[in-house]
């Protein structure tokens, strides 16, 4: 019966051991984590009246998509100075991160060096992990972006922070798909959902008069 107990005792520790290992990273208040690993961020807070934010990730490979956004009180105004939008690749299992993201005195300080601003991860003891980065740019209006679609055009692109595995299908994280949906699709539906997903992306970029167009030519059809 003590055996028993025992390797009862010694399984649950394992399993809430295995259950914890995941990684962790500790978000300043004027990031914006957009897109993680192809899905939606699952960020915790610190209650109602704290800053403290902290993204939580599985193990493996991690793909972070955010922005930085930091506000100025300037007279009776409130100025915020966006920056690109950055994606991030890296490897982290069983980690405490902290994103590391520039300090600026003054709205004109910022708008001048945020477009090339130096940020990182870095671990509990404050070295910086290696990372690969690349901008997700789209020009014209910024408003009302979709970057679930944007990122997985990006992910199937080859682009050197692009991680095929978490190119949606139609916007939905490969993790939600089952797995006998992935295992069971041909190469002519990956195809199809690589051409629905680009249709989407370019008409969202398109003005009221080419989309009226497109409308019109898929109404022929």
């Amino acid at each position: 019966m003590n055996i028993s107990k025992a390797l009862s005792f010694t399984s649950m520790i394992l399993l809430s051991g295995s259950a914890m290992a995941s990684v962790t990273i500790d978000l300043p208040e004027a990031v914006d984590v957009l897109v993680a690993n192809g899905g939606k961020a699952d960020i915790s807070s610190g209650g109602f009246f704290s800053s403290q934010r902290k993204l939580q990730l599985e193990d493996g490979l991690q793909q972070i998509v955010f922005r930085y956004e930091p506000f100025f009180q300037e007279g009776k105004d409130n100025i915020g100075v966006e920056s690109d939008v950055t994606i991030a690749v890296f490897n982290a299992s069983d980690a405490e991160l902290t994103l590391q993201v520039p300090q600026y005195r003054s709205s004109r300080e910022a708008r001048e060096h945020i477009s090339q601003m130096q940020w990182s991860f870095t671990n509990q003891d404050g070295q910086k992990i290696p990372v690969t980065q690349d901008k997700l740019l789209k020009d014209g209006i910024q408003f009302g972006r979709n970057y679930y679609t944007e990122v997985s055009v990006y992910n199937q692109s080859g682009k050197v922070a692009s991680v095929p595995e978490y190119a949606p299908q139609s916007g939905l994280s490969a993790k939600t798909i089952p797995a006998r949906s992935l295992k069971s699709s041909s190469q002519t539906k990956a195809s199809a959902s690589t051409a629905e997903t680009m249709l989407h992306y370019w008409y969202e970029q398109a003005d009221a008069k080419t989309r009226s167009r497109f409308k019109q030519f898929i109404n022929q059809q």
